[in-house]
C-alpha cells in the first residue's frame, strides 16, 4: 500500500492516566490568571506551577501535554459547577 500523504491531525498514542492507548482523559488545573484563551481541541502544555496553558509557540519547542477536550469551572457568583466544551477564557 502506498504512503498516505494526507493530513490527519493528532492521533492518540498514549495517555497520562486512564490506561495506555485507551483514549482516556486526565484532569489538569488551569490558572485563574491565565490570559490566553484556550479552545476545545487546542494543544496545551504543562507549566512549572503544575497548571496547563495553551501552547503559544510556533517554533515547535513546546512540550505538548495533550489536547483540551473541555473544562469544568465554578461560577464565582452562583457557586454552581459548569461544564464547557466550546471556549474557555479565564480572567
Amino acid at each position: 500500500m502506498a504512503n498516505q500523504e494526507t493530513a490527519f491531525g493528532l492521533r492518540p498514542v498514549g495517555v497520562v492516566g486512564s490506561g495506555v492507548n485507551s483514549t482516556g482523559t486526565s484532569e489538569y488545573e488551569i490558572s485563574s490568571s491565565e490570559a490566553n484563551p484556550i479552545y476545545q481541541f487546542g494543544l496545551v502544555e504543562p507549566v512549572a506551577d503544575g497548571t496547563i496553558q495553551r501552547i503559544t509557540s510556533t517554533a515547535g519547542d513546546g512540550n505538548a501535554l495533550g489536547v483540551l477536550i473541555g473544562i469544568e469551572y465554578v461560577d464565582s457568583a452562583t457557586k454552581k459547577t459548569h461544564l464547557a466544551k466550546l471556549l474557555a477564557r479565564f480572567r
